[in-house]
């Protein structure tokens, strides 16, 4: 039987339609990761290039006095050190939500070149993860990171929320806490991995295979005999940006 690690949580929100696509822009070296490891790799917050993962927002900060004021001052301490380090401790898988491909997408993660996105939905996602970690999966919130507070007390939604340019993502993300432990206790020795791979099953999680709107002939061919060569019947087809205009 296939064991399902995904956890719901009251901060954690679906998408408004839990069956509409979901993609996940990639180069062939990951697609070829995800067919032969059979796993999608959550990588460490604090890689995924932005410095504000898992921090809050300005407007926290101003709040801040008022909501610790009846706390010890160990206790604010330990709070603040446990905010600093979650990024280390919380690995995510980021998929964009959109009904159609990203102009931006496409650009941003593959360029001008060769690759592909693997089409899923929120139901897929979540009905294909496995392994025994907990996961949880929500859509992002892009705030005004002068103005708007974010919700405090758990610090996995921190990286529920982006700074408002970050909007064109549309993200909807997996994460999984992974706090090192040693007898009971805190490890501050441990290096965290760059990366967690989740096992999943390929077959639930990927509805079709979407290749770049300029991908080569050859690569159509490259991407069908891999699938191919692992086993699976995945469909291919051509991005829904491709073709030539009229006039």
């Amino acid at each position: 039987m296939w064991s399902m690690p995904f956890k719901e949580h009251a901060l954690f929100e679906p998408p408004p339609n839990p069956s509409a696509p979901i993609f996940r822009y990639m180069d062939l070296a990951k697609f070829v990761s995800l067919l032969d490891t059979r796993a999608l790799v959550f990588a460490r917050a604090d890689l995924l290039g932005d410095a504000f993962e898992g921090s809050v927002t300005q407007a926290n900060m101003r709040l801040r006095p008022e909501w610790t004021k009846k706390l010890a001052a160990t206790a604010i301490a330990e709070l603040d050190y446990y905010r600093h380090q979650a990024p280390r401790w919380t690995f995510v898988n980021c998929w964009t939500a959109s009904p159609t491909e990203s102009v931006a997408m496409w650009r941003l993660y593959v360029g001008a070149g060769n690759g592909l996105a693997v089409e899923s939905s929120y139901e897929r996602l979540v009905s294909a993860l496995g392994g025994k970690r907990d996961v949880y999966v929500g859509t992002v919130k892009y705030v005004d990171w002068q103005t708007e507070a974010i919700p405090e007390g758990n610090l996995l939604v921190t990286f529920l929320h982006k700074r408002a340019g970050f909007d064109y993502e549309r993200e909807v993300r997996a994460i999984v806490s992974d706090v090192p432990q040693k007898n009971g206790v805190i490890d501050k020795d441990f290096e965290p991995p760059p990366g967690l791979p989740v096992p999943v099953d390929v077959r639930r999680l990927i509805a079709r295979v979407r290749l770049s709107p300029v991908a080569d002939r050859w690569y159509h061919q490259v991407v069908r005999s891999l699938i191919a060569k692992y086993g699976y019947k995945l469909e291919v087809v051509q991005s829904d940006l491709s073709g030539e205009p009229v006039f």
